[in-house]
């Protein structure tokens, strides 16, 4: 006998538009490094290498648009994805 067994159904689309922004994600992510104190402090105390925003920011959309731009294009691949493997996300 055969059976699957753990099947994982991925889902894989094309981020439209991600290769024009990925300069000015780059560097929006630079800038919010050099200006969160909070996050290089986290990283510092909890020996990691490198730098998170972990707990310090969570508002990136409203930051910078860059974020707000790819969080809607996320934000449809998402749905699309739910919609596909009929979950209900709760929105």
């Amino acid at each position: 006998m055969i059976r699957d067994l753990f099947v994982t159904r991925l889902y894989s689309a094309e981020l439209a538009g991600f290769a024009l922004i990925a300069d000015e994600l780059a560097g929006a992510c630079a800038m919010l490094e050099r200006e969160d104190a909070a996050g290089r402090r986290w990283c510092r105390d909890h020996g990691y290498g490198g730098y998170t925003s972990y707990a310090s920011l969570d508002d990136l959309p409203r930051r910078a648009s860059v974020f707000a731009n790819l969080k809607r294009g996320l934000d449809r691949h998402a749905k699309a994805a739910a919609a596909a493997m009929a979950l209900d996300l709760g929105a």
